[in-house]
């Protein structure tokens, strides 16, 4: 009996401990944001032994209407790409890389929201919604542009929180009102438990379904 339990918990390790080293980074603070309609993003974004702080790059795929017009559904999400993600600093276990550029993927996921009609004098409208973040980065000396030295490799990350979206009032025209963008926001916040049991269960379906596999082979 103890060596069947020896066994099996070996077997456990074997096939459970490749899955945790490939979860994602799970991003339980700071904020990325995009202030005006072509500004570069700034951002700092941190985790369990994990931290970038940057800026630079494109505004991407962020909210861009112009003009933004009430009762229609604009969308407050985004998407980054490649060089989009800038160029500064970050901490991965215990170890920092300065002036470093960075490549990657980041993208908010946030259901459409519908500007009302306002009247003359108001200053805009801001709205606050739940948002959810997956994406990955990888450091690049010495630039994003040019990558010739691969500083740490491709994290895979996940998150949520709020997202923050600002549209100035400019004025009221054939019964609606037309809106600029002004900004958006995304302030990540701890992820419940939840999240932490799912990335769990995939692993232990994946387990079963390896142990399934070898039982067809014997």
């Amino acid at each position: 009996m103890p060596r069947t339990v020896i066994g099996l918990c070996a077997l456990v390790m074997f096939f459970i401990t490749p899955s945790v080293q490939a979860d994602p980074v799970v991003i339980t603070g700071g904020q990325f944001f995009v202030d005006g309609l072509n500004a570069s993003p700034h951002y700092v974004i941190t985790g369990l032994d994990f931290s970038v702080n940057a800026s630079g790059g494109d505004p991407g795929n962020t909210p861009n209407c112009l003009p933004c017009v009430s009762g229609t559904p604009i969308s407050i999400s985004s998407f980054l790409v490649g060089t989009s993600l800038g160029s500064g600093s970050a901490t991965i276990n215990g170890i920092t890389f300065n002036n470093i550029g960075f490549l990657g993927e980041f993208s908010f996921a946030v259901q459409n929201v519908v500007l009302p009609v306002l009247p003359d004098g108001l200053i805009g409208v801001q709205f606050e919604v739940p948002f959810f973040f997956t994406g990955n980065i990888r450091g690049c000396l010495p630039s994003n542009v040019v990558c010739t030295t691969e500083v740490f490799s491709t994290t895979q990350l996940v998150g949520q929180g709020i997202a923050k979206a600002a549209f100035a009032f400019s004025h009221n025209e054939n019964g609606v009102s037309i809106f600029n963008f002004t900004s958006v926001r995304y302030d990540f916040r701890p992820v419940p438990e939840p999240l932490t049991v799912a990335l769990l269960a995939s692993g232990l379906a994946g387990l079963g379904i390896k142990l399934r596999s070898r039982r067809k082979i014997r």
